[in-house]
């Protein structure tokens, strides 16, 4: 496995089908989380641009840069 995420072929073959499930759902629940940690991080990145943005907007309208 590589990061709980992906195991080769031949080993998720070689699995009975109730072992291939809970791969499969682990899989699902690992990507559902990695997915809301990148939104946050998005969310904050945005967050601070448009700050950044609206500083220096206001800077350059007011004559400070």
């Amino acid at each position: 496995m590589v990061n709980g995420l992906t195991i080769n072929l031949s080993d998720f073959q070689g699995l009975n089908t109730k072992e291939k499930l809970d791969v499969l759902y682990n899989n699902t629940e690992e990507l559902k989380s990695m997915i809301r940690g990148y939104k946050f991080q998005m969310k904050i990145q945005y967050m601070w641009l448009g700050l950044l943005s609206i500083f220096v907007g206001a800077s350059k309208y007011l004559g400070l840069i």
